[in-house]
This record gives C-alpha cells, sequence and structure tokens, in this order.
C-alpha cells in the first residue's frame, strides 16, 4: 500500500495476510490434539455402525418380503 502526503515523503507500508484453517489452530495445543483424535476415531466409528445399520435395514426388509411371499403360496 502506497500512501502520499505533500508534507511528507511517500512511504510504502507492507502488509502480509495469514490465513489459517480452525485445525491448524487447534492442532497446536496438545489437548486439542488429543481430543481431536478422539472425535476422529469416534467419528469413524460412527460412520461404520451407520453402514452397518442401513444393510441390516435392508437385510431386514428383503427377509420380510421373502417371508410374505411365501405366505401367499397355498396349495389346492
Amino acid at each position: 500500500m502506497e500512501t502520499e502526503n505533500e508534507d511528507e515523503e511517500s512511504s510504502i507500508t507492507h502488509l502480509m495476510t495469514i490465513r489459517l484453517r480452525l485445525t491448524e489452530i487447534e492442532f497446536s495445543d496438545a489437548h486439542l490434539t488429543t481430543y481431536r483424535g478422539k472425535i476422529r476415531s469416534l467419528g469413524g466409528r460412527l460412520s461404520q455402525l451407520r453402514q452397518d445399520y442401513h444393510r441390516k435395514q435392508r437385510e431386514k426388509a428383503i427377509a420380510e418380503a421373502e417371508a410374505a411371499w411365501r405366505a401367499s403360496w397355498y396349495e389346492t
């Protein structure tokens, strides 16, 4: 940035911008790093449980449909 005044000589001011992400700030603290690791681990476990739950729901729906289909059979 350049500034000019009639009475003074022109001077140049240098500006610097630093952009930090939240994770970069958190990892500078050892306690936060530990807790962040635990949260990440629990998040992975939650994701795996969610996948298992949806798989079990599909299996249950298929089993119920097969049971209903078999119940509709009858002998004449």
